[in-house]
């Protein structure tokens, strides 16, 4: 994975922790305790949202898995 695709991973994941965050906190607000898996899965736009952090560690980790397959070079 190269830099610029790096680091618009990183800003992506930054801003959907912080959203996350944000409701997080509302919610405490409201309902006086952090939300549980259920309230988190009622709601699909924040469930996306973490289904998409817990994903980008993993796809980071693939692409930098292919990109040191791509660099052995074929007489090793």
């Amino acid at each position: 994975m190269d830099d610029s695709t790096r680091a618009e991973y990183e800003t992506k994941a930054k801003e959907l922790r912080h959203d996350l965050k944000a409701w997080e906190t509302g919610w405490v607000k409201e309902h006086g305790k952090k939300p549980g898996r259920n309230d988190i899965k009622r709601n699909t736009d924040i469930g996306k949202s973490c289904w998409i952090l817990a994903v980008m560690p993993k796809i980071s980790d693939l692409c930098r898995c292919s990109a040191k397959v791509q660099a052995i070079p074929e007489d090793a």
